[in-house]
């Protein structure tokens, strides 16, 4: 049997591309947008798989409290200094290890890191329990539409022995907190990603599919042909987001 390779598992390719990639894309805007209303009334907000904390430092104010979550040694320097608030927390372990006290938070984010995890479903239900009556639970995770999963869908496998992308679904998601007594939400949101030459292109796309760019070679024409290009000539990458969200009832 295989083993099951993680998304994770060069960390320090994936971190040392992120910064062309927050340069090239309005996502973590977007996305901010999106939870904002969800969470204006939540004081200590947990983020699982923080990253560099490009997104939940948009949501922080000086009455909130994060808890940021965050195992990728490369993304700590970045994350810490991104919340230095002497208010916020950051947590360089898995979630696996990870315990907090029962009731404790107002609200729980994962963007675009259930994947990541050894166990998504135990993440949820570990994370659910933090939850006081009345938090907010936010999930995003990749549509199955837009340029950027088209790109996934069909090279994810030149490159790995299995597609993670498939996995978890928004309806698996919503699936598993309908289990839990909660009634769940749902909405999409769209970003972009422009790159100016091909070069870049090719640099965003590598970044997509989590591998060095030097690996696309003799694959750079058909990943390209999945960009679109605009009227001035720049390849732009689009991405549908489902934000999935609940409001952790009373009594279940």
């Amino acid at each position: 049997m295989k083993t099951k390779q993680k998304w994770h598992s060069d960390y320090k390719v994936i971190a040392e591309s992120f910064i062309d990639f927050l340069d090239s894309t309005n996502e973590k805007e977007v996305l901010a947008s999106a939870i904002s209303p969800l969470i204006k009334n939540s004081q200590v907000i947990v983020d699982v798989g923080a990253g560099t904390g490009e997104l939940i430092s948009r949501l922080t104010t000086t009455k909130r409290k994060i808890i940021a979550i965050e195992p990728c040694k490369d993304y700590i320097p970045h994350l810490t200094k991104k919340l230095n608030g002497n208010q916020h927390l950051v947590i360089p372990h898995k979630i696996e290890n990870v315990n907090l006290p029962h009731s404790s938070v107002d609200a729980i984010l994962f963007s675009h890191s259930l994947a990541y995890l050894d166990g998504f479903k135990s993440s949820i239900y570990k994370t659910f329990n933090w939850l006081k009556p009345g938090g907010i639970g936010v999930f995003i995770v990749l549509s199955q539409t837009g340029n950027q999963m088209h790109i996934m869908n069909k090279f994810w496998h030149f490159f790995h022995p299995n597609r993670p992308v498939l996995n978890p679904s928004a309806e698996h998601i919503e699936f598993l907190l309908s289990e839990l007594g909660q009634d769940v939400y749902r909405k999409r949101v769209s970003s972009i990603m422009n790159a100016k030459t091909k070069e870049q292109a090719l640099k965003l796309i590598s970044f997509i599919l989590e591998i060095n760019p030097e690996r696309l070679d003799g694959q750079t024409k058909n990943v390209l042909n999945l960009a679109r290009v605009s009227t001035d000539g720049e390849y732009e990458i689009n991405a549908f987001h489902e934000v999935i969200f609940f409001r952790k009832k009373e009594k279940i």
